[in-house]
């Protein structure tokens, strides 16, 4: 028996999960077969228990998990792992120690049934799209992180999943190896693919669509650049480097919703029609310089280092700001 590429499986999940601790999840996705859709949300939003509650690693309490139409998971029964078509790849590669890099990636293959010889050449051609085909006969510990990463996600791919999820797999990797495994994924997942996220980059590049998962909710869906472009909520906007205040500021916007980005807020000497006054809370350090956090309203100031010098801003600093109206999007405020 042989293996070829796979066919990306449609899924539908209407995942709800009641915990004791007071937290409770009710999401539902569900997307086409060969699309990958990204998951963001803050931390303890309930990310991570979707896609358990997916894999059936974590029973339902409501709901069911459907992959083509057939039900893998519901509150009284969890399919077995080896009929549900669907692989969970964390940031943990969770490689066997005790085998080679080819022998991982081969293991799945194998419980499938495939010949070892097979399952030998087929692990060498995953191992060869994920770019690390000369180091098959090297065992775990002596790969680097990002190596093993590649591995984990050979080994996912190669047992043909109809589904695949993944949970921020490239969080404990450094930028330019995370950069590398995402090109990997973009060009060689070609099932149906849930990806949990928290980075926007991660998002716009693999993702043809964007859920938020807010206090155990969906808060947003839709295509990536359109959620990021309209912003349901704050935190929507904090992942597109977007301010969206819903109060107005300045005496303006009292009725719409205002987006517009922390580098378009001016910091000024004396007030100006439609400038405001507010307190800074946090001050914290950016790649390109300095951004401000500050209160009623909660607005984020992106400046230069120097600016924050010469300035002598400070936690607690109360600053005189102002927005040219051309740079600020409205929504209607309904």
């Amino acid at each position: 028996m042989t293996l070829g590429e796979g066919t990306a499986s449609a899924l539908d999940a209407d995942v709800q999960i009641l915990r004791g601790s007071g937290f409770n999840l009710h999401a539902h996705v569900a997307l086409e077969p060969g699309e990958i859709v990204a998951v963001m949300g803050p931390s303890g939003a309930g990310k991570s228990t979707l896609l358990s509650g997916i894999a059936g690693l974590e029973p339902l309490s409501h709901g069911a998990v459907r992959i083509d139409g057939r039900e893998i998971s519901s509150p009284q029964r969890i399919a077995p792992a080896h009929r549900r078509g669907v692989v969970l790849l964390g940031q943990d590669p969770r490689l066997f120690p005790h085998l080679s890099a080819s022998a991982n990636v081969e293991f799945g293959m194998r419980a499938q049934g495939v010949s070892k010889v097979d399952a030998r050449a087929g692990a060498l051609r995953w191992l060869g799209k994920v770019g690390i085909a000369e180091l098959a006969d090297r065992a775990p510990a002596q790969l680097s992180g990002g190596q093993q990463q590649r591995v984990a996600l050979a080994r996912a791919l190669a047992a043909r999943p109809g589904v695949v999820l993944l949970d921020e797999p490239f969080t404990a990797l450094d930028p330019e190896t995370a950069a590398g495994l995402r090109e990997i994924v973009q060009a060689q997942v070609h099932s149906t693919a849930l990806i949990v996220t928290h980075d926007a980059v991660d998002a716009l590049a693999i993702a043809s669509r964007l859920v938020v998962i807010e206090d155990g909710v969906v808060s947003q869906t839709g295509r990536v650049r359109e959620v990021f472009a309209s912003p349901a909520t704050r935190f929507v906007a904090s992942l597109a480097g977007r301010n969206r205040l819903t109060e107005g500021i300045g005496g303006s916007y009292l009725d719409q919703i205002a987006i517009f980005r922390p580098s378009d807020v001016q910091i000024l000497q004396q007030p100006h029609p439609g400038s405001w006054r507010a307190r800074v809370s946090r001050i914290e350090q950016t790649l390109v310089g300095v951004r401000l956090h500050t209160e009623s309203p909660p607005v984020a100031v992106d400046i230069e280092l120097e600016d924050l010098a010469e300035r002598a801003i400070a936690v607690g600093t109360v600053l005189e700001l102002w927005v040219d109206p051309q740079r600020v999007r409205t929504l209607p405020n309904t």
